[in-house]
Formats: structure tokens, sequence, C-alpha cells
């Protein structure tokens, strides 16, 4: 599979200069948007990935998928976090748009 095949949802975090991509082997891989170097390789979901959003200050990423899951993940380089898994919400149904909206969590 080539590189270009294996993205295919982004979201840009300008803060912390990095991007989060969803993969088709259903893991969210952290890049440095300068180097392109994979900073972590997020797991947790066993299924495709359906939406990823930043909070307001891009310090949580949020991720639903076809799994019924929605997972929230520390996105701070404060404390040496970035990337841990914070809390797992099972919905019961496909998550297929997320959105994070002044301190609350909308979905779809």
């Amino acid at each position: 599979m080539g590189l270009l095949n294996m993205w295919y949802l982004i979201k840009l975090n300008e803060i912390e200069q990095t991007m989060a991509a969803a993969s088709q082997d259903a893991n969210i891989y952290v890049f440095n948007t300068t180097s392109g170097q994979i900073l972590h390789k997020l797991k947790g979901h066993s299924n495709s990935i359906l939406t990823l959003d930043y909070n307001l200050n891009e310090s949580l990423l949020l991720s639903g998928s076809t799994d019924n899951k929605l997972l929230l993940w520390n996105m701070s380089n404060r404390n040496n976090n970035n990337g841990v898994l914070i809390s797992t919400i099972n919905n019961g149904a496909n998550i297929w748009t997320v959105k994070y909206k002044r301190g609350r969590v909308f979905l779809i």
C-alpha cells in the first residue's frame, strides 16, 4: 500500500505544529508538520475512523469510528502527555461526525 493511499482523514493542529491522520489500519498517526516525522501512533479503535476534531486550544483530539467508540486523546506537549488516551465512550452506533464547540461535544 502506498503512502498516499494510507491516509484518508487529516486534521491539522496549528498550535502544536502537528497533523493527525486516520489510517486504514484503524490507528491515528500524529506527524510533525515541519519534518514529516511520525510522533505518535494512537491505538484504540478497532474499525474505520470516520471523524476527527480538536478542541478550541487544540490540546484534545476526539476520534469517532464505526466501532461505535468516541475516544478522547490528550494532544498537548505539556507534561509529556501527548498522545495519551483520556477517555472512551461506547456510543452503541457508528459515530459519523464529532464536533468540539465551546467545551461541548456534538455527535452525529
